[in-house]
């Protein structure tokens, strides 16, 4: 009989915003074809949008609740979306068999609420280190009872969540993988004396996470201009150019310090990048760099890898995961701008290193993150959860509301 999941996210594309979630609508359209999934999208909710409706997205229905949110009480916000959209879901959640919930601070509590009140099982996803790193909230041992199995996005995250949470039942490894034919090298540039300096690129823009340690800088962007910055001379005389793209790249703040460079013609600002266009952007050049100071398992560098493209990452638990160092790329010390704008002025000269870390980065791709095995995995994990023995307390319903 076929598993009806009910998957619980915070981001998913829209006709006006088709980047948002993008990863999440993959993850369900993968697993649509072993279940039958439901998305319930959580939204913010604004004037003159819908409290609720419902669409058809690539095959899958999605049910969108548009609830409002107060920033400055972070805990009456998820007390609003458990139990006001209660209403609209209950019948969806009793019907289902088993709720997956992505990301373990927000969707991971509305998850396990709506399991307790549902009476069935739940598993959630974890995507990030900042999930788990005490700036979110975390589940206590009431809300662990709801919670039957943990897909975690790499095995640095496996390995934390146990250490934190010895007793939970089911923590995997589950990588989400990469699309091997989308993202595919598709032929590697002719190396000859005509050629113009190494391209690195950088999508992870400059999001503004005001409730993280490092705000603007989690996804290390403010590192990187500053190491261009440093190395500026060296990378001009090697040709080098920089291309820039992802959240507020283009914006004021950017082009200022572009326009402060001895060398702007050398950097690129793209702004945000449709997701249908990131392949090729990625075999526009010849390195990726991510020098995020947080990360869980970045989807930009399994891409970059499936692409047949160098990395050049943080020292970060899951990097290791996902980097050779001296085979499939480099790994640099998150935050330090002398260590970056060194590496970046040293690979500037290693064009033909590139190539072979490439090279190698594509064939470890296919050996390790093929997404096609993504939804067989997780369908273990959600029949391992299925099969649970019931620790469950029943409680009374003024508890559960």
């Amino acid at each position: 009989m076929t598993l009806r999941v009910v998957m619980v996210v915070t981001g998913f594309p829209s006709k006006n915003d088709p980047g948002t979630g993008i990863f999440n609508l993959r993850a369900a359209r993968a697993l649509n074809c072993s279940a039958d999934v439901t998305v319930i999208h959580l939204r913010s909710w604004r004037p003159f949008r819908p409290f609720a409706r419902t669409d058809e997205l690539d095959g899958l229905r999605v049910r969108t609740l548009a609830i409002p949110r107060l920033p400055i009480f972070p805990a009456t916000s998820l007390h609003f979306y458990k139990t006001s959209a209660w209403a609209a879901v209950q019948r969806l959640i009793k019907e289902c068999d088993l709720i997956h919930s992505v990301g373990l601070s927000f969707a991971g509590f509305v998850g396990a609420h709506w399991a307790r009140l549902g009476g069935v099982r739940h598993v959630t996803q974890i995507t990030s280190s900042t999930e788990l790193d005490g700036s979110q909230p975390l589940p206590d041992e009431e809300a662990m009872k709801f919670i039957d199995g943990v897909a975690c996005n790499s095995e640095a995250l496996a390995m934390q969540f146990h250490r934190m949470y010895p007793a939970a039942r089911n923590v995997r490894a589950i990588y989400r993988g990469v699309d091997l034919k989308r993202f595919a090298p598709n032929g590697y540039r002719r190396v000859t004396p005509m050629r113009r300096g190494v391209h690195f690129l950088f999508l992870g823009g400059f999001p503004d996470y005001r409730d993280l340690p490092y705000g603007r800088n989690t996804k290390g962007g403010e590192t990187l201009l500053s190491a261009w910055q440093a190395a500026e001379e060296a990378l001009a005389s090697a040709s080098a150019q920089l291309t820039i793209g992802g959240p507020c790249s283009a914006d004021a703040r950017v082009q200022r310090w572009r326009a402060a460079l001895r060398y702007p013609q050398h950097v690129h600002l793209t702004g945000m990048l449709d997701p249908s266009k990131v392949a090729d952007c990625i075999r526009s050049c010849d390195a990726v760099l991510v020098p995020s100071l947080q990360e869980g398992f970045p989807n930009i560098a399994v891409e970059a890898s499936a692409c047949g493209r160098a990395v050049l990452a943080s020292t970060l638990d899951g990097m290791a995961e996902l980097i050779a160092p001296g085979e499939t790329g480099a790994l640099i010390r998150a935050g330090d701008v002398t260590a970056w704008a060194r590496a970046l002025a040293d690979f500037a000269q290693r064009h033909d290193e590139l190539v072979v870390f490439g090279r190698n980065a594509r064939m470890r791709a296919e050996r390790l993150f093929d997404a096609n095995a993504y939804p067989a995995n997780v369908m273990h994990l959600y029949h391992a959860a299925l099969g649970e023995i019931n620790q469950r307390e029943v409680l009374p319903w003024i508890a559960l509301s």
